[in-house]
């Protein structure tokens, strides 16, 4: 696994797309829905809390509607869900993503994303979570879309 050092104000070049580990900035940001595109310097922090990162290009409003509400609608994603625009990935493409590990999907799969968020929310994946013994919850995190 690439490393997680604090590089701010520097862009880094991820080995996925999107990201899911590696250098990155030392802002993270508040949990929620996010319609404009958040930074992957500062995802990738929200991740490295044991947060989990959703990325979505969906063309079709009523599709951004819907993810919006099963995004806000999974229990304790005020805690731990990060769902964000992201236009790197193709258009209909959907991608969910912890420290090391993600699901990238065309459409809508509201069982594969509440299995996923279920199973990974406030992981120990990353070195500083399992240092901790425990994930970071991004309640109080300062909200960057950057």
């Amino acid at each position: 696994m690439s490393s997680a050092s604090h590089v701010d104000g520097k862009a880094v070049t991820y080995d996925t797309v999107p990201p899911t580990s590696g250098d990155h900035w030392s802002g993270s940001t508040q949990c929620g829905f996010y319609s404009e595109e958040v930074r992957d310097e500062i995802a990738v922090h929200n991740l490295e809390h044991g947060n989990v990162v959703m990325s979505y290009n969906l063309p079709n409003a009523a599709d951004v509607t819907k993810l919006k509400e099963i995004s806000n609608g999974l229990q304790d994603s005020g805690d731990w869900l990060v769902t964000r625009l992201y236009s790197k990935l193709a258009p209909g493409e959907v991608a969910i993503a912890v420290w090391g590990i993600m699901d990238k999907f065309t459409g809508i799969d509201e069982a594969r994303i509440k299995k996923f968020f279920d199973t990974y929310k406030g992981n120990l994946l990353s070195d500083e979570t399992r240092g901790l013994g425990q994930g970071i919850p991004c309640t109080t995190a300062q909200r960057v879309a950057g």
